[in-house]
């Protein structure tokens, strides 16, 4: 008798398996490795049945692991130009933004024969137009990593930050969030006043977010610091960062990624010199603090390196609903 079957009916016949010669001796590495046999059952079947095919969890980690070696891996398909321009971006986008709704104020005071200056009488919607930015700048992100072959989405590190961990991922996040909300809290109520004292001396620096109407003081307390965390985090943090990693040192990655963020914040708004450069340093040593923070944080459970961008993002807009409060809110109320 030879041939695997053979060697089937031998052993359903209860002759044994071990020192039995013909068809088990020729099919040796069926039973074992380096010629040792494994026990085998009456019906021939190597003891511990068939190799088990893989459960619905693994095959969702083995997902999860693929989204997430995905999500951190910076394609060697980007333009090696873009990290640099989208430093850039959301400067540009403030400034053409304030200048579209200052045309639209412009129109209007022709019609109503009133005369103030367009450009300062937008600078307080600011925290209005600023969702433009946002989409504009998202809209952009998400056309580079398209190229890239990565979704806007895994950015955040959400979904594969969560594969593994379950409910004590979450709440790690979450701590992490309240950790760095105060971290943004102290460094701008630390650093601001300081930098005011030096670009303003003793006059105060003028804040263009009131007088606001009802409905754009709703709008930047419900609406506004939601694209807004999410914008401003993935550009410089999510994709401008890492990939700046693969061209500069951390440092060199952290000073350039905090210019940007201070050159964005020198049009926000749009009002003089001294308005510009008190923008422009207040939140530069912001951005240099939670580039630091942000290179520093332990890579999620399945995350193959990426660090959780979502904490950072829920931080950032807990503080902006408290700037909101604490500058257009209550002064309004008062």
């Amino acid at each position: 008798m030879g041939g695997h079957s053979a060697w089937r009916k031998r052993v359903a016949n209860g002759e044994l398996a071990k020192k039995s010669g013909g068809a088990i001796c020729r099919h040796r590495p069926h039973l074992g490795r380096k010629g040792k046999d494994r026990e085998v059952e009456r019906k021939g079947n190597i003891k511990g049945g068939p190799r088990k095919k893989k459960s619905n969890k693994a095959k969702r980690d083995a997902a999860a692991d693929a989204d997430a070696a995905k999500g951190a891996h910076v394609s060697a398909n980007y333009c090696s130009v873009w990290p640099y321009l989208i430093l850039l971006a959301r400067l540009v986008l403030a400034a053409v933004s304030q200048l579209v709704v200052a045309a639209a104020i412009s129109c209007r005071q022709g019609r109503t024969s009133t005369s103030i200056n367009p450009l300062q009488a937008a600078a307080p919607y600011w925290i209005v137009y600023g969702t433009l930015i946002d989409f504009g700048s998202l809209l952009l992100l998400h056309k580079l990593l398209k190229n890239e072959g990565v979704r806007i989405v895994d950015v955040l590190g959400w979904r594969q930050g969560l594969s593994d961990t379950g409910s004590s991922g979450i709440s790690s996040g979450l701590m992490s969030s309240v950790g760095i909300s105060f971290v943004i809290v102290l460094v701008m109520a630390v650093v601001g006043p300081i930098v005011e004292k030096v670009v303003y001396g003793s006059d105060s620096a003028p804040y263009p977010m009131v007088p606001l109407p009802t409905w754009a003081s709703a709008y930047a307390l419900l609406v506004w610091p939601i694209p807004w965390a999410v914008a401003e985090q993935m550009v410089y943090f999510g994709y401008a960062l890492p990939r700046l990693q693969q061209r500069h040192t951390k440092t060199t990655s952290a000073l350039l990624v905090s210019i940007g963020w201070g050159l964005q914040h020198c049009a926000l708004p749009i009002v003089d010199v001294r308005w510009a450069i008190y923008r422009f340093i207040a939140p530069s040593c912001l951005g240099l603090v939670l580039s630091w923070l942000y290179l520093r944080t332990p890579p999620s459970v399945g995350c193959k390196g990426q660090q959780r961008l979502w904490p950072f993002v829920i931080a950032h807009w807990a503080a902006d609903v408290l700037s909101v409060l604490v500058l257009v809110v209550l002064p309004r109320n008062q």
